[in-house]
């Protein structure tokens, strides 16, 4: 009898087999984001996170390659990427043009550079035709090779012409372990704010 797949192991296998678009649905997307880095980093792949607040930067430890001139697609829509840039501490700068969804799925589209790219509450911009438009076309690119669009929301629809680039990742809940962490963690950092 085969053991499940932890999602970790599960994400690994979608990333390499070229899965264009995984999509998690979870309100603990800084659980979904640690997943992500955890995968990418035994990877050796670099991770991009985008919301419509920040636009599309860089995450993570500098994990992965960076994106340097011949990696995005046109170098005079794309910033240059540096290993500060995602520096503990530092403001991490944002590829050029990439708050509204359009045009950073246009510019994902134009880069080449093998990375996943986590797309966050891009639910909100599923009922623009111009978006799914442009998910599909990155899809479609992004199936080619290890470049792999991650979309975290707390519940997606996905409308049915994505329906063959899309792999659903479900997070279990914890288990009985990792509660108990998650008490005494709690139970410490409230311990410490009434001393």
């Amino acid at each position: 009898m085969n053991s499940p797949q932890s999602p970790i192991e599960r994400l690994k296998v979608l990333i390499n087999s070229s899965t264009p678009i995984v999509v998690m649905e979870t309100v603990e997307e800084v659980h979904a984001l640690t997943l992500v880095l955890a995968a990418c980093s035994e990877l050796n792949l670099a991770v991009f996170e985008w919301t419509i607040a920040g636009g599309l930067v860089r995450s993570g430890s500098g994990v992965g390659p960076g994106l340097g001139p011949g990696q995005g697609g046109s170098e005079t829509r794309l910033h240059t990427f540096t290993g500060s840039d995602a520096g503990a501490g530092g403001a991490k700068t944002a590829v050029y043009n990439t708050t509204d969804p359009v045009q950073a799925l246009a510019n994902l589209e134009t880069m080449t550079i093998e990375a996943v790219f986590v797309l966050k509450d891009f639910h909100r911009h599923m009922d623009n035709p111009v978006v799914v438009r442009r998910l599909r076309d990155v899809g479609q690119k992004f199936s080619a090779n290890r470049r792999t669009l991650v979309l975290t929301a707390p519940a997606i629809e996905m409308p049915p012409e994505l329906a063959s680039l899309v792999e659903f990742l479900d997070l279990p809940l914890p288990d009985k372990d990792r509660l108990r962490e998650i008490i005494r963690e709690t139970y410490t950092r409230m311990a410490g704010t009434h001393t």
